[in-house]
């Protein structure tokens, strides 16, 4: 598509000024709480079974931490690096990279700062009641179930019924980072808040485990993060 239709510069949108409130124990908490046991470690080692035995102090040694991170602008250089560990699809040659499934593991101190701000974006955002995707509540079964309903009603009535299906191929993954921001804005999320998560984002570096060890890391400058709540739409 790239090829047929070159990718457009949007115009920058203006920012919205405005400050952030600070996170509170109580959404920190929340955010730990969503997350799941038996996950892997990142590049820091530290298990998420690790952050959901604090207690009253570490969580507010945490909350404060996390709030200096968003006031002062500045994230751990150490939040930035990942480990992507290719699972073999289970199809197809196994020498080809594209039947592979990339599992990025990244720090756990990591994905509660970005359930934090993604909490935040999701109730200054608002999304559409027809979306299924990363939404709570819905799956692909329900979508699938209204669309059998449209077609029947329609064939009942014998009436031509149209589905439009696209399949955008690791949509994910090669998405410019630029188009997000500028699709914030344009949604009036503060700046601020905007540039908190383009922090997250800026900087990245991952490496690769293979049979034969890691690699060297190596830069991540397009695609988004793995969302832990679907952030990323």
């Amino acid at each position: 598509l790239n090829e047929e239709f070159p990718r457009q510069e949007a115009e920058e949108e203006q920012p919205t000024e405005g400050p952030i409130p600070p996170w509170t124990q109580e959404e920190v908490r929340k955010a730990i709480g969503k997350m799941k046991l038996g996950k892997a470690a990142g590049p820091d080692g530290v298990p998420v079974e690790a952050w959901k035995v604090l207690g009253d102090l570490g969580i507010n040694w945490l909350t404060q931490f996390l709030n200096r991170i968003t006031k002062e602008g500045k994230m751990p250089d150490d939040w930035r690096n990942s480990t992507i560990v290719p699972i073999f699809k289970q199809k197809g040659d196994a020498s080809e990279c594209s039947n592979y499934r990339g599992i990025k593991l990244i720090s756990h101190r990591m994905k509660i700062y970005e359930r934090l701000v993604d909490s935040r974006l999701r109730e200054m955002v608002p999304i559409s009641q027809v979306q299924w995707g990363f939404m709570p509540d819905r799956s692909t079964t329900d979508a699938i179930f209204i669309a059998r309903q449209v077609m029947e009603k329609y064939r009942e009535k014998r009436k031509p019924c149209h589905l439009a299906f696209l399949d955008l191929e690791k949509a994910f993954d090669r998405l410019a980072q630029a188009v997000i921001w500028n699709a914030l804005r344009e949604r009036g999320v503060p700046e601020r808040l905007i540039t908190v998560r383009r922090n997250m984002h800026e900087g990245s570096k991952a490496a690769i485990r293979t049979p034969h060890g890691v690699t060297r890391k190596v830069d991540i400058t397009v695609g988004v993060l793995s969302s832990p709540s679907g952030a990323a739409r």
